[in-house]
């Protein structure tokens, strides 16, 4: 026969080449489903998911299966029925009852996307709210002997997926939070538009070494974040601070023949911020009020029997500085000073004050808003990505999204993200962001008692003091030229 008509032939009853429809490595990569998501989110912003009540995930070994084939009977053939498992994604995995039977029944171990099984989008970003990567997941799921885990390349595919949905939600947080803040700000007599915020930053790694930060807005009525931005860029520490002193001075010794004085320790240091604090707040309305009131602090720890300096506290017998109220009712003679500071940490501190002090400082303190929310905010952002971790820019807005959604609106933006993904919503988790919703406005109410208030105030002077004494153990255990 000839051979080119032979394999004309042949091919002629070859069946067609299958169509690639990917496999466990490829399943993730297709981010179209989400993105649809994310576009109909900013459409129609709402929070309200679709729960079905019957979603419910328990672990369970195997062997059940194997148990059951044992016990169990097709109802057509009326013969035995074996189960197995097969085309393993991640987590998922379809699970194959056979017989006798010409067919047989798949069941996916999860509700499927497409070609992907959710449980990996749940539980990758179930990992991520917990601070767990690549390696974390993997490890985990081996320990347990659950699977293989992911590979590098699936589970950058899955991120891609929440950045995606997390974005597109916390957009929706945004919009929303902007539209609370100029009502409120009309409320209160100004411009609608003309937004008061304060603003914040932070960095990925400590020792301003980062190539990563954040920044971020926070209405100054509505307290919600409006706006976060995460750069890249190199940060240039171009100021003294008041820690760097103190360690310039923390072992500089006095001479023993001069008189009794303070040098710069954490207690002195913790007192000096909490005056500068209150004379801030006490005269916010008032730049050259709250230039007197900060150096009042400042001179009175600085103040001495010889060189009184209390010019800048108010006199009579009802003023709360002590030399002003012995100096009305005429016992100066009586009144004695508390050590004050040493001339050098005066000498140090000066500066320091002079630049807190300048109008272009405390202009920006009129009114008596504070970052204490945005310092907060930050707080929650590395708490979902640690400092002492690397992650890159894209986890790093993943956590910074999570933590704005969580600040401005608790849990249910993130079940929303979820469900953005594709994710099925089930009745537990749902029950769960509301519980812990409930728990923050609970636990928020507590702290805002004074006796609450009081209690971390003691709290927190009592760990300075033992700070210092840690310290001052440590300056004898261990320094420069001990060990020669």
């Amino acid at each position: 026969m000839d051979r080119k008509h032979s394999r004309s032939a042949s091919n002629a009853y070859r069946t067609k080449k299958r169509k690639f429809s990917g496999n466990r490595y490829t399943s993730e990569n297709d981010t179209i489903s989400t993105s649809t998501s994310a576009t109909k989110i900013a459409e129609k912003p709402e929070f309200k998911v679709n729960v079905n009540q019957s979603l419910c995930y328990r672990i369970v070994n195997f062997i059940l299966f194997l148990t059951l084939q044992n016990i169990l009977i097709c109802k057509t053939c009326k013969k035995g029925i074996e189960f197995s498992k097969r085309a393993e994604k991640g987590l998922g995995f379809t699970l194959c009852v056979q017989c006798n039977c010409d067919s047989e029944v798949r069941i996916p171990s999860s509700p499927k996307i497409d070609q992907a099984h959710e449980i990996n989008r749940r539980m990758i970003f179930a990992m991520r709210l917990l601070d767990v990567g690549l390696q974390g997941v993997n490890t985990f799921l081996a320990f347990m002997d659950i699977s293989k885990g992911f590979s590098k390349s699936t589970y950058y595919y899955l991120v891609d997926h929440i950045h995606i949905a997390v974005k597109a939600v916390t957009q929706v947080v945004f919009n929303m939070a902007v539209k609370e803040e100029q009502e409120q700000n009309e409320n209160a007599g100004n411009l609608k538009n003309h937004l008061s915020v304060s603003g914040d930053g932070s960095w990925a790694k400590r020792g301003f070494s980062s190539l990563i930060g954040i920044t971020s807005l926070i209405g100054k009525y509505s307290k919600k974040i409006i706006d976060v931005s995460i750069k890249s860029s190199v940060c240039k520490a171009c100021k003294e601070c008041v820690l760097y002193i103190k360690k310039r001075i923390k072992n500089k010794r006095t001479s023993a023949n001069t008189v009794k004085t303070v040098q710069l320790t954490n207690k002195v240091m913790q007192e000096l911020s909490t005056y500068y604090g209150l004379a801030v707040l006490r005269n916010s309305e008032s730049v050259e009020e709250m230039k007197k009131g900060i150096w009042a602090t400042y001179y009175h720890k600085c103040s001495t029997n010889k060189n009184p300096q209390h010019m800048y506290y108010p006199p009579g017998t009802s003023s709360w500085c002590q030399y002003r109220k012995a100096e009305a009712d005429n016992n100066l003679k009586d009144f004695q000073h508390p050590p004050a500071l040493d001339d050098t940490v005066q000498a140090l501190l000066k500066p320091i004050y002079e630049n807190l002090t300048s109008n272009d400082s405390l202009e920006r303190c009129v009114g008596a808003n504070t970052q204490n929310n945005n310092e907060s905010y930050n707080a929650c952002v590395w708490h979902l990505a640690p400092k002492h971790i690397f992650s890159g820019k894209q986890i790093i807005e993943i956590a910074a999204y999570c933590a704005a959604c969580k600040f401005n609106d608790g849990f249910k933006p993130l079940i929303k993200i979820m469900e953005t993904m594709g994710v099925t919503i089930g009745k537990i988790s749902t029950e769960f962001a509301e519980k812990c919703d409930e728990a923050r406005i609970e636990k928020a109410n507590l702290c805002s008692t004074s006796d609450s208030k009081e209690s971390r105030s003691a709290l927190r002077n009592a760990r300075f003091e033992e700070n210092e004494a840690y310290e001052q153990a440590e300056g004898v255990m261990y320094g420069p030229g001990i060990a020669d």
